[in-house]
Protein backbone atom coordinates (compact mmCIF):
# COMPACT_ATOMS: atom_id res chain seq x y z
CA UNK A 1 0.00 0.00 0.00
CA UNK A 2 1.30 3.68 -0.90
CA UNK A 3 -0.05 6.59 0.91
CA UNK A 4 0.09 9.54 -1.17
CA UNK A 5 0.44 13.11 -0.10
CA UNK A 6 -1.22 15.08 -3.43
CA UNK A 7 0.88 18.35 -4.36
CA UNK A 8 -0.99 18.14 -7.94
CA UNK A 9 -4.45 19.83 -9.18
CA UNK A 10 -7.02 16.75 -9.97
CA UNK A 11 -4.88 14.26 -7.92
CA UNK A 12 -3.84 12.64 -10.56
CA UNK A 13 -2.23 9.48 -8.84
CA UNK A 14 0.78 9.11 -11.75
CA UNK A 15 1.90 12.63 -11.69
CA UNK A 16 2.12 13.15 -7.92
CA UNK A 17 5.59 12.40 -7.31
CA UNK A 18 4.37 10.49 -3.81
CA UNK A 19 2.85 7.95 -6.07
CA UNK A 20 5.87 5.66 -7.75
CA UNK A 21 3.53 2.80 -7.18
CA UNK A 22 1.17 3.92 -9.70
CA UNK A 23 1.90 3.00 -13.71
CA UNK A 24 3.32 5.65 -16.11
CA UNK A 25 0.67 5.29 -19.32
CA UNK A 26 2.08 7.84 -20.68
CA UNK A 27 3.69 7.45 -24.96
CA UNK A 28 6.55 8.55 -27.41
CA UNK A 29 3.60 10.76 -28.77
CA UNK A 30 2.76 12.24 -25.58
CA UNK A 31 6.45 13.49 -25.70
CA UNK A 32 5.91 14.66 -29.27
CA UNK A 33 2.79 16.67 -28.74
CA UNK A 34 4.39 18.76 -25.65
CA UNK A 35 8.25 19.00 -27.25
CA UNK A 36 5.83 20.79 -30.40
CA UNK A 37 3.29 22.81 -27.95
CA UNK A 38 6.14 24.23 -26.84
CA UNK A 39 7.96 25.01 -29.92
CA UNK A 40 10.72 23.15 -28.52
CA UNK A 41 11.88 20.95 -31.20
CA UNK A 42 15.14 23.12 -32.10
CA UNK A 43 16.34 22.09 -28.12
CA UNK A 44 15.79 18.65 -28.39
CA UNK A 45 18.50 16.57 -29.70
CA UNK A 46 18.20 15.21 -32.87
CA UNK A 47 18.72 11.44 -32.19
CA UNK A 48 15.72 12.02 -29.43
CA UNK A 49 13.53 13.48 -32.08
CA UNK A 50 14.30 10.75 -34.41
CA UNK A 51 13.92 8.00 -31.38
CA UNK A 52 10.66 9.45 -30.46
CA UNK A 53 9.36 9.51 -34.04
CA UNK A 54 9.88 6.30 -34.54
CA UNK A 55 8.50 4.72 -31.53
CA UNK A 56 5.25 6.60 -32.19
CA UNK A 57 5.19 4.99 -35.76
CA UNK A 58 5.35 1.32 -34.24
CA UNK A 59 2.24 -0.38 -34.22
CA UNK A 60 2.97 -1.26 -30.82
CA UNK A 61 3.55 2.31 -29.48
CA UNK A 62 3.00 3.07 -25.88
CA UNK A 63 3.20 1.65 -22.64
CA UNK A 64 2.22 -2.00 -22.30
CA UNK A 65 1.88 -2.84 -19.00
CA UNK A 66 0.00 -6.97 -19.41
CA UNK A 67 -1.48 -7.95 -16.79
CA UNK A 68 -0.34 -6.12 -14.16
CA UNK A 69 -2.48 -2.97 -14.43
CA UNK A 70 -6.23 -3.15 -14.06
CA UNK A 71 -8.75 -0.23 -14.69
CA UNK A 72 -10.61 1.29 -11.72
CA UNK A 73 -14.19 2.42 -11.28
CA UNK A 74 -12.57 5.69 -11.68
CA UNK A 75 -10.85 5.69 -14.77
CA UNK A 76 -7.33 5.46 -13.00
CA UNK A 77 -4.77 2.54 -14.24
CA UNK A 78 -4.07 0.75 -11.01
CA UNK A 79 -1.44 -2.21 -10.17
CA UNK A 80 -2.95 -5.17 -9.19
CA UNK A 81 -0.54 -6.00 -6.50
CA UNK A 82 -0.84 -2.41 -5.42
CA UNK A 83 -3.49 0.22 -3.15
CA UNK A 84 -2.86 3.61 -3.53
CA UNK A 85 -4.38 6.07 -1.34
CA UNK A 86 -4.31 9.67 -0.92
CA UNK A 87 -4.13 10.66 2.15
CA UNK A 88 -3.19 14.53 2.49
CA UNK A 89 -4.86 16.80 -0.35
CA UNK A 90 -6.26 20.31 -0.39
CA UNK A 91 -9.55 18.62 -0.88
CA UNK A 92 -9.19 16.95 2.24
CA UNK A 93 -7.16 20.57 3.94
CA UNK A 94 -10.52 22.49 2.53
CA UNK A 95 -13.10 19.85 3.62
CA UNK A 96 -11.31 20.53 7.48
CA UNK A 97 -11.69 24.37 6.83
CA UNK A 98 -15.72 23.78 6.35
CA UNK A 99 -15.90 21.88 8.92
CA UNK A 100 -13.98 24.58 11.16
CA UNK A 101 -15.88 27.56 9.24
CA UNK A 102 -18.93 26.37 9.97
CA UNK A 103 -18.44 25.65 14.41
CA UNK A 104 -17.52 29.21 14.43
CA UNK A 105 -21.22 30.42 12.79
CA UNK A 106 -19.72 31.29 9.52
CA UNK A 107 -21.30 29.78 6.33
CA UNK A 108 -18.55 28.36 4.21
CA UNK A 109 -18.83 28.42 0.41
CA UNK A 110 -15.94 26.15 -1.39
CA UNK A 111 -15.36 28.08 -4.70
CA UNK A 112 -13.29 25.67 -6.30
CA UNK A 113 -10.21 22.72 -5.29
CA UNK A 114 -8.43 23.33 -8.45
CA UNK A 115 -7.61 27.23 -9.11
CA UNK A 116 -4.93 27.72 -11.18
CA UNK A 117 -3.73 30.80 -13.57
CA UNK A 118 -2.54 33.76 -12.70
CA UNK A 119 -2.01 35.27 -8.99
CA UNK A 120 -3.04 38.61 -9.50
CA UNK A 121 -5.97 37.80 -10.90
CA UNK A 122 -7.14 35.53 -8.80
CA UNK A 123 -6.61 38.21 -6.14
CA UNK A 124 -8.76 40.66 -7.76
CA UNK A 125 -10.99 37.88 -8.49
CA UNK A 126 -11.44 37.08 -4.81
CA UNK A 127 -12.31 40.89 -4.45
CA UNK A 128 -15.05 41.05 -6.85
CA UNK A 129 -16.78 38.16 -4.79
CA UNK A 130 -16.12 40.12 -1.55
CA UNK A 131 -17.86 43.11 -3.29
CA UNK A 132 -20.42 40.96 -4.50
CA UNK A 133 -21.15 38.98 -0.92
CA UNK A 134 -20.81 42.83 1.10
CA UNK A 135 -23.82 44.08 -1.19
CA UNK A 136 -25.31 41.14 -2.90
CA UNK A 137 -25.83 42.58 -6.23
CA UNK A 138 -24.62 40.53 -8.90
CA UNK A 139 -24.93 42.96 -10.99
CA UNK A 140 -21.92 44.98 -10.05
CA UNK A 141 -19.58 42.27 -11.38
CA UNK A 142 -18.96 40.23 -14.77
CA UNK A 143 -17.30 36.85 -15.02
CA UNK A 144 -13.94 37.10 -15.19
CA UNK A 145 -10.72 34.30 -16.14
CA UNK A 146 -9.58 33.99 -12.34
CA UNK A 147 -11.71 31.03 -12.00
CA UNK A 148 -13.11 32.84 -9.15
CA UNK A 149 -15.67 35.44 -9.72
CA UNK A 150 -17.70 33.24 -12.36
CA UNK A 151 -21.61 34.01 -12.76
CA UNK A 152 -21.97 30.02 -10.86
CA UNK A 153 -19.85 31.43 -7.56
CA UNK A 154 -21.62 35.14 -7.97
CA UNK A 155 -24.74 33.21 -7.76
CA UNK A 156 -23.54 30.99 -4.91
CA UNK A 157 -22.63 33.75 -2.66
CA UNK A 158 -25.41 35.49 -2.97
CA UNK A 159 -27.72 32.43 -2.14
CA UNK A 160 -25.20 31.69 0.66
CA UNK A 161 -25.54 35.35 2.28
CA UNK A 162 -29.15 35.03 2.15
CA UNK A 163 -28.91 32.40 4.85
CA UNK A 164 -28.01 35.21 6.93
CA UNK A 165 -24.64 34.32 8.53
CA UNK A 166 -21.44 35.75 7.76
CA UNK A 167 -19.17 33.69 4.91
CA UNK A 168 -16.08 31.48 4.71
CA UNK A 169 -15.04 31.90 1.07
CA UNK A 170 -12.39 28.92 0.36
CA UNK A 171 -10.32 28.33 -2.89
CA UNK A 172 -7.20 26.24 -3.20
CA UNK A 173 -5.05 25.36 -6.05
CA UNK A 174 -2.12 26.58 -7.32
CA UNK A 175 -1.28 29.84 -9.22
CA UNK A 176 1.37 31.37 -11.31
CA UNK A 177 3.21 34.72 -11.50
CA UNK A 178 4.39 36.04 -14.83
CA UNK A 179 7.65 38.04 -13.25
CA UNK A 180 7.89 41.43 -15.01
CA UNK A 181 10.23 43.20 -11.57
CA UNK A 182 12.88 42.31 -9.46
CA UNK A 183 11.65 41.74 -6.33
CA UNK A 184 11.18 39.27 -3.94
CA UNK A 185 7.65 37.44 -3.35
CA UNK A 186 5.30 34.67 -4.07
CA UNK A 187 1.92 33.61 -5.72
CA UNK A 188 0.07 33.87 -2.48
CA UNK A 189 2.22 37.02 -1.36
CA UNK A 190 0.79 38.51 -4.77
CA UNK A 191 -2.88 37.22 -4.87
CA UNK A 192 -3.19 39.16 -1.08
CA UNK A 193 -1.34 42.33 -2.34
CA UNK A 194 -3.56 42.38 -5.79
CA UNK A 195 -6.80 41.87 -3.44
CA UNK A 196 -5.88 44.65 -1.58
CA UNK A 197 -5.02 46.63 -4.15
CA UNK A 198 -8.76 45.93 -5.56
CA UNK A 199 -10.64 46.07 -2.32
CA UNK A 200 -9.33 49.85 -2.30
CA UNK A 201 -10.88 50.41 -5.13
CA UNK A 202 -13.98 50.00 -3.98
CA UNK A 203 -13.29 51.30 -0.41
CA UNK A 204 -16.50 53.46 -0.11
CA UNK A 205 -18.72 49.84 -0.37
CA UNK A 206 -16.64 48.30 2.64
CA UNK A 207 -17.12 52.22 4.65
CA UNK A 208 -19.93 51.16 6.81
CA UNK A 209 -17.65 47.97 8.24
CA UNK A 210 -17.61 48.74 12.21
CA UNK A 211 -14.61 46.18 13.63
CA UNK A 212 -15.49 46.52 17.08
CA UNK A 213 -18.47 44.43 15.92
CA UNK A 214 -16.29 42.05 14.08
CA UNK A 215 -17.44 43.60 10.55
CA UNK A 216 -15.25 43.53 7.41
CA UNK A 217 -13.10 41.24 4.73
CA UNK A 218 -10.13 39.76 5.10
CA UNK A 219 -8.84 37.26 2.87
CA UNK A 220 -5.72 34.90 3.73
CA UNK A 221 -3.84 32.86 1.04
CA UNK A 222 -0.87 30.59 2.10
CA UNK A 223 1.27 27.70 0.75
CA UNK A 224 0.45 24.92 2.84
CA UNK A 225 4.26 23.85 2.99
CA UNK A 226 5.03 27.27 4.28
CA UNK A 227 7.41 28.65 2.26
CA UNK A 228 6.03 30.96 -0.66
CA UNK A 229 8.19 31.63 -3.10
CA UNK A 230 12.49 32.08 -2.34
CA UNK A 231 11.16 34.05 0.84
CA UNK A 232 10.51 32.56 4.46
CA UNK A 233 6.80 33.75 4.20
CA UNK A 234 3.93 31.21 3.50
CA UNK A 235 1.74 33.82 2.56
CA UNK A 236 -0.54 37.28 3.96
CA UNK A 237 -3.55 38.30 4.55
CA UNK A 238 -5.45 41.05 2.89
CA UNK A 239 -8.27 43.65 3.79
CA UNK A 240 -10.01 46.57 1.86
CA UNK A 241 -8.11 49.50 4.15
CA UNK A 242 -4.77 48.30 3.65
CA UNK A 243 -4.24 50.02 0.91
CA UNK A 244 -4.71 53.70 2.14
CA UNK A 245 -3.35 52.59 5.31
CA UNK A 246 0.04 51.61 3.48
CA UNK A 247 -0.16 55.02 1.13
CA UNK A 248 -0.42 57.15 4.98
CA UNK A 249 2.58 55.08 5.95
CA UNK A 250 4.61 55.99 2.62
CA UNK A 251 4.39 52.99 0.71
CA UNK A 252 3.30 52.32 -2.57
CA UNK A 253 1.90 49.74 -2.62
CA UNK A 254 1.26 49.32 -6.43
CA UNK A 255 4.82 49.78 -7.28
CA UNK A 256 5.27 46.93 -5.00
CA UNK A 257 2.86 44.60 -6.82
CA UNK A 258 4.63 45.96 -10.09
CA UNK A 259 7.80 45.22 -9.35
CA UNK A 260 6.74 41.94 -7.75
CA UNK A 261 7.81 42.33 -4.71
CA UNK A 262 4.81 41.51 -2.19
CA UNK A 263 7.22 39.64 0.08
CA UNK A 264 9.34 43.29 1.25
CA UNK A 265 5.55 44.92 1.18
CA UNK A 266 4.39 43.07 3.86
CA UNK A 267 7.63 42.80 4.85
CA UNK A 268 7.43 46.69 5.71
CA UNK A 269 3.50 46.77 6.01
CA UNK A 270 2.49 47.35 9.74
CA UNK A 271 5.43 45.79 11.07
CA UNK A 272 4.94 42.68 9.22
CA UNK A 273 1.41 41.73 11.38
CA UNK A 274 -0.21 40.83 7.96
CA UNK A 275 2.69 38.20 7.21
CA UNK A 276 1.55 34.74 7.52
CA UNK A 277 5.19 32.98 8.39
CA UNK A 278 4.52 29.51 10.09
CA UNK A 279 8.17 28.16 9.26
CA UNK A 280 8.24 25.58 6.77
CA UNK A 281 5.41 22.37 7.89
CA UNK A 282 6.94 19.22 6.32
CA UNK A 283 4.20 18.10 4.23
CA UNK A 284 2.50 20.17 0.88
CA UNK A 285 -0.65 20.30 -0.29
CA UNK A 286 -0.98 23.06 -2.40
CA UNK A 287 -1.99 26.91 -1.20
CA UNK A 288 -5.25 27.43 0.21
CA UNK A 289 -7.26 30.99 0.10
CA UNK A 290 -10.00 31.74 3.32
CA UNK A 291 -11.84 34.93 2.79
CA UNK A 292 -14.01 35.54 5.60
CA UNK A 293 -16.83 38.45 4.76
CA UNK A 294 -19.36 39.86 7.77
CA UNK A 295 -21.32 42.65 6.56
CA UNK A 296 -23.29 45.21 8.22
CA UNK A 297 -26.43 43.40 7.65
CA UNK A 298 -25.59 39.93 9.44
Amino acid sequence: MSLILSDVIGDPLDIIASGPTVPDLSTAAHCLEIIFSLSAQAKVPVSVLRYLEECAKSPEAGTKLGDMVKQTESGLYEFHHVQNEIVGSNKIAVNSAVQTADALGYTPLVLSTELSGEARKLGAGFADLAKIAWTSNGNQSTEDESQVATADAINKVISSKNLGKPLCILGAGETTVTLKGKGVGGRNQEIALSAALAMQKNSEVFASADPSKGEGVVLLSAGTDGQDGPCVAAGAMAEPQDVQAAINDGLNPQEYLNNNDSFNFYAKFLGGTNHIITGLTGTNVMDIQVMLVHPPAV
